[in-house]
């Protein structure tokens, strides 16, 4: 994930867990802090202020900055007996109020809706780059692969796909989006028996938030494997998986209903009798 140090080096500021920014002893490697962002979104570390008193982070797809104050979180955990294990920050240097106009520029104007096609191209263009700069980066490394395997037809590319998935699988076996994105690509390129694999133990192991997305991929491995009693079952669990999860965006959303076609066509189910 995306990581900053304070400006004293005392402080790690990393991004591992959904929705949340962890803050840790640089020294011992102890957490000091969890904070939980007001959406449900990843949220990418990006600096503190030069006092170390405030976190900056930008969300994904950058749309927008978030501040954490740290003093004044602190300064009302104090009242409540609840402060972090750690030494108080300088206090404040008073100022006088700074006046400032935000000019919103492009950002005031409505944006374009893009197609599928193009929301796949402008991703894989963002993640290409990603991976160029940093080639270990496994989370970059999956997500390019997602959106080669996933994206429409017209820009899908499983032969790609397939390397960056193995190497963000073998950096973390048990993370269940990379398991996912490899269970898909393997289903891409007919290895139908460890797709299966692979997506059940996303299932056995509970972990997968987005757990529809193994289970409309379960249900067309195991239709190409002629186990069809198999692959209608968890088609039907896809199709009861609740769509109301506070972390489900609009993309993923849209991406689940081409999932659902794509499965029902391949299972020759009328997707629209089970919206």
């Amino acid at each position: 994930g995306h990581f900053v140090f304070s400006p004293d080096s005392r402080l790690l500021a990393i991004n591992d867990l959904f929705s949340v920014i962890r803050l840790l002893d640089t020294t011992t490697g102890e957490e000091v802090a969890k904070l939980t962002g007001p959406e449900p979104t990843w949220y990418a570390p990006a600096c503190f202020t030069p006092d170390g008193t405030k976190l900056v982070a930008t969300c994904s797809g950058d749309t927008a900055l978030y501040v954490w104050d740290l003093r004044a979180i602190r300064q009302q955990l104090k009242e409540l007996d609840l402060d972090w294990d750690w030494p108080d920050f300088p206090p404040a240097i008073s100022s006088k109020p700074r006046q400032i106009e935000v000019l919103l520029g492009d950002l005031g104007k409505p944006r374009p809706t893009l197609t599928p096609e193009q929301k796949a191209r402008r991703a894989i263009e963002k993640y290409r780059a990603a991976v160029e700069a940093e080639p270990e980066n496994v989370l970059a490394c999956n997500n390019l692969a997602w959106v080669y395997a996933t994206g429409v037809e017209s820009v899908r590319d499983v032969k790609a796909a397939l390397p960056l998935a193995e190497k963000a699988v073998r950096s973390a076996p048990t993370n269940a989006v990379f398991r996912n994105t490899l269970g898909v690509i393997y289903y891409r390129t007919g290895r139908y028996r460890e797709a299966v694999t692979l997506l059940r133990a996303n299932l056995d192991s509970n972990q997968d938030w987005a757990l529809a997305c193994d289970l409309y991929f379960l249900a067309m491995s195991h239709q190409q494997l002629g186990e069809s009693a198999k692959a209608k079952e968890y088609y039907d669990w896809a199709i009861r998986w609740p769509r109301s999860d506070p972390r489900y965006t609009a993309d993923y959303l849209e991406e689940l209903a081409r999932f659902r076609d794509e499965a029902s066509e391949r299972l020759g189910v009328n997707s629209e009798k089970k919206k």
